[in-house]
C-alpha cells in the first residue's frame, strides 16, 4: 500500500495474507480486489503484535478497504459480497496524513508460494520421526519396513493411512504423556519399543514448525542417487556371481581367499570340538576354585575371632583354612590335569590360535581385496565419467546420475567385453549376454524417468507413470531372470529403500505432482546449497548426539536464514563494538599491569636473597617503595591495638536480629 503523503517521500507498508481457501488454483490465482476506499477502524482488530499478517479465505473477499484513525491510516480490512467485516490487520507502522479521506493510494499485490523441501533425514527429523530404520520407516505414510517391496508388486495394497500434522500432534503427545512423562526408572526400551510401534507409528517428538504436508517436496535428487546407486549395484552383484560360477577362475582371484577362509573355519571347528573335554575341565577348576575362595574367606573370619569363641572351634577351622589353601595351590599348580593330558591338549590349543588369527588376517585381506569383475567395472564407469564417491558408501556423485543412464549401453558393452575374454563357462558367457540385453531396456527407461525427476516445467503425468511403471517392470524382469538362473547362488534382489519407495509407490512422489503438476527438483538448488551450510553448523554441536544434536543444528540453520534477526544482531554488534582508541586503552593498561606484576615479582626475589644472605641491611632505593610499603602493610595487619575486640557489638548487630 502506497499513501501519496504530499511529503519528499511516500509512505509505503505491505500486508502479509495468508489464503485459506484450499481449492485455490496455484497455477492462475486469482488475485485480491483491489482498493476500494477508506473506512474508519473498528474496535476489534485482529493481529495486536503489529506484524501485518492475516489468514483470509480469499474466495469470499468481495471488497478490500484502508482503515482510518484521526489523521492516520492504521490498517486493511477484508468484505464479503454482504459487506460484513471478515477480517482486519494493522500495518507494522501507521501512515500519517492530513486526510485519510482524499489521500491517493495505489497499491500492488505479489503472490507468494511456500514450498519446504530437504533431504529425507531433515524431513524424519523435523517432523519428529525416528529415522529411516524404525518400524514405520516412511514419513508420508503408515507402511511397515516388512511391507516396502509390496512397491514392486502389480497387485499391492494402496490404501495405507497418511500422516498429517494433526495425526503427528496427537502420536507426539501419546509418546510424551505414556514414556517422557514417567519417572527415570520407569523408561526402559521394553515400554519405549512397545509404544512406537502400536500406537506412535514411530512419533517421538512433535513437528519443529505446522508445515502442511502438501507444500512438502520431495528431494527428487536423492531418489535419483538412491535407484542409480541400486542399479550400479546390480552391475556389481551380478558381475560378481559370474565370476564365483565360472569354472575357469585362478587360484590368484578372490575366490581363493574365500575358500580358505572356508576351510580354515572348518578346521578351526574340529579343533574346538577336539578341546572340549579340556574346555570343560577348566570351567570345573574355575567353579571348584570360586568355592575354594569362599571358603577361605569364611575360614578366615572364624580364626580371627580367636579368643571370643571357643578354642576347638577355632581350631577346627584352621584346618579347614589350611586343606583349602592346599587344594588352592594344587589348582594353580595345574596337579588336576595329568601330563598326558596337558601334552595332548596344549598343542591343539596353539592351533587353534593360529587358525584363528590367519582367519581373522584373511577376512580382512578379503574386504580390502577387489575382484577382477569390480575393477572392471569401476573403469568403465571412470571411463565414462561417471564417479563412485568412495568415502560414503558407494553413491554416485549427483550429476553423475544422469551421465551413467545416457552412457550406459558404452558402458555395459566395454564391461561386457572385458568380462568375455577372462570368463572360460559358455553358460556364463551366455547369462552375461542375457543382462547386458536386458540392463540396457532399464537403461532406456531410466533415462526417460531421470529427465522428468529433473525438469521443473509443467509436465504430463501420463507419460510420467508409464515410463515409472515400464521401469518397474523391466527391473521385476531382470531380477526374476536371475533367480531362475542362478537358484541359490543368486545375488540380485529387488531394492526396499525409501528413495525406490519414493519413485515406484502410486502414493508418493504422484502427491507432488497433484499439487504442482510437476514431478522434478523444484528447489533442488536451494535444498542442496543447505549441506554446506549444515556440515558447518555441524561442527558447533559436535559434543552432541542423535536427535538432539539434528534439533540444535536445524534451530541454529533457522536463525542464520532469518534475515532480520542476522541483521538486527550485526547491527547490534556494530554499536556495542570497542571503538580503535578504547582498545589503544586497554592495551596499555595491561601492559602497565604486566610491568608492575614483573616489578614487584622482581622485589619479591630480591628480599628472598636478603634474607638468605643473612639479612644484611640495605639502603632502601626508591625503586623498593612497594616493598616497603608491603612491610609496613604487613606491621599495620599484626598491630594487636588496631584489630577490633572479639566481644565488641555494633549497633547494626542488634538490628540485624
Amino acid at each position: 500500500i502506497e499513501a501519496n503523503t504530499q511529503t519528499p517521500t511516500r509512505e509505503t507498508q505491505a500486508v502479509f495474507a495468508i489464503n485459506l481457501d484450499n481449492n485455490h488454483n496455484i497455477y492462475h490465482p486469482r488475485p485480491l480486489p483491489a482498493i476500494s476506499g477508506v473506512t474508519e477502524a473498528q474496535a476489534d482488530l485482529e493481529d495486536e503484535n503489529k506484524i501485518g499478517i492475516v489468514s483470509v479465505d480469499f474466495s469470499i473477499v468481495d471488497k478490500v478497504m484502508v482503515l482510518k484513525k484521526d489523521k492516520a491510516l492504521i490498517g486493511l480490512s477484508f468484505f464479503n459480497s454482504a459487506g460484513e467485516c471478515i477480517k482486519s490487520v494493522h500495518f507494522r507502522q501507521s501512515i500519517e496524513v492530513n486526510n485519510p479521506d482524499t489521500v491517493p493510494l495505489k497499491s500492488r499485490q505479489y503472490v507468494n508460494a511456500g514450498v519446504f523441501t530437504a533431504d529425507m533425514d531433515m524431513l524424519s527429523t523435523f517432523i519428529g520421526h525416528q529415522g529411516a530404520c524404525a518400524t514405520w520407516p516412511c514419513i508420508w505414510k503408515l507402511i511397515r519396513l516388512s511391507e516396502l517391496k509390496q512397491m514392486w508388486e502389480e497387485e499391492r495394497d494402496r490404501g495405507y493411512m497418511r500422516r498429517s500434522p494433526q495425526r503427528i500432534k496427537k502420536w507426539a503427545k501419546l509418546f510424551h504423556d505414556e514414556f517422557e512423562s514417567l519417572a527415570e526408572h520407569l523408561q526402559v526400551k521394553k515400554t519405549k519399543t512397545t509404544l512406537t510401534q502400536k500406537k506412535t507409528y514411530s512419533i517421538i517428538r512433535d513437528m519443529l514448525a505446522d508445515i502442511p504436508f502438501d507444500t512438502i517436496l520431495f528431494a527428487t535428487l536423492h531418489v535419483r542417487l538412491g535407484v542409480t546407486k541400486s542399479l550400479v549395484n546390480f552391475l556389481f552383484d551380478f558381475f560378481q556371481c559370474v565370476e564365483d560360477l565360472d569354472s575357469g577362475a585362478s587360484l590368484g582371484s578372490r575366490n581363493a581367499i574365500e575358500r580358505e577362509i572356508k576351510n580354515l573355519g572348518e578346521y578351526k571347528a574340529w579343533l574346538d570340538s577336539e578341546l572340549g573335554e579340556l574346555q570343560k575341565a577348566i570351567e570345573g577348576q574355575d567353579t571348584l576354585t570360586a568355592a575354594i575362595l569362599e571358603r577361605i574367606a569364611y575360614a578366615k573370619g572364624i580364626v580371627e575371632m580367636e579368643g571370643r569363641i571357643s578354642t576347638a572351634y577355632v581350631e577346627k577351622y584352621k584346618d579347614v583354612l589350611n586343606q583349602a589353601k592346599e587344594q588352592l595351590r594344587q589348582i594353580r599348580d595345574g596337579e588336576y590335569l595329568s601330563d598326558q593330558e596337558k601334552s595332548q591338549q596344549i598343542p591343539l590349543i596353539e592351533q587353534s590360535c593360529l587358525t584363528a588369527k590367519t582367519i581373522s588376517h584373511l577376512t580382512n585381506l578379503h574386504k580390502k581385496f577387489d575382484s577382477r569383475s569390480r575393477r572392471i567395472i569401476v573403469t568403465a564407469l571412470k571411463k565414462y565419467g561417471v564417479d563412485i564417491q568412495v568415502y560414503f558408501n558407494g553413491v554416485i556423485n549427483g550429476p553423475h546420475c544422469l551421465k551413467f543412464v545416457v552412457n550406459g549401453i558404452k558402458i555395459l558393452k566395454h564391461i561386457k567385453q572385458e568380462m568375455m575374454s577372462i570368463v572360460t563357462d559358455e553358460a556364463m558367457k551366455s547369462a552375461m549376454s542375457t543382462f547386458v540385453d536386458k540392463f540396457e531396456v532399464i537403461l532406456r527407461h531410466m533415462q526417460c524417468v531421470q529427465k522428468q525427476l529433473m525438469s521443473t516445467h509443467v509436465q504430463d503425468v501420463k507419460v510420467f507413470k508409464e515410463n515409472r511403471d515400464n521401469l518397474r517392470r523391466a527391473l521385476v524382469d531382470l531380477v526374476r531372470w536371475s533367480e531362475v538362473t542362478f537358484l541359490d547362488d543368486n545375488k540380485l534382489s529387488l531394492p526396499s529403500t525409501l528413495k525406490c519407495l519414493s519413485l515406484f509407490d502410486d502414493d508418493m512422489i504422484d502427491l507432488q505432482f497433484a499439487n504442482w503438476k510437476n514431478t522434478g527438483a523444484l528447489d533442488e538448488q536451494n535444498n542442496e546449497s543447505a549441506h554446506a551450510e549444515m556440515n558447518n553448523i555441524q561442527t558447533l554441536f559436535g559434543a552432541s548426539r542423535g536427535a538432539n544434536q539434528k534439533k540444535m543444528m536445524i534451530n541454529r540453520l533457522l536463525l542464520r536464514c532469518n534475515p532480520e534477526l542476522t541483521s538486527g544482531i550485526d547491527t547490534l554488534l556494530a554499536q556495542t563494538q570497542m571503538s580503535e582508541e578504547e582498545k589503544e586503552k586497554r592495551k596499555q593498561a595491561r601492559e602497565q599491569r604486566k610491568a608492575q606484576e614483573e616489578m614487584d615479582a622482581s622485589n619479591e626475589d630480591m628480599n628472598e636473597q636478603v634474607e638468605a644472605d643473612g639479612g644484611v641491611e640495605e639502603d632502601v632505593d626508591e625503586e623498593d617503595y612497594s616493598r616497603v610499603l608491603h612491610d609496613n602493610e604487613t606491621a599495620m595487619n599484626e598491630n594487636d591495638r588496631l584489630r577490633i575486640p572479639e566481644d565488641f557489638e555494633h549497633e547494626d548487630m542488634e538490628m540485624a536480629e
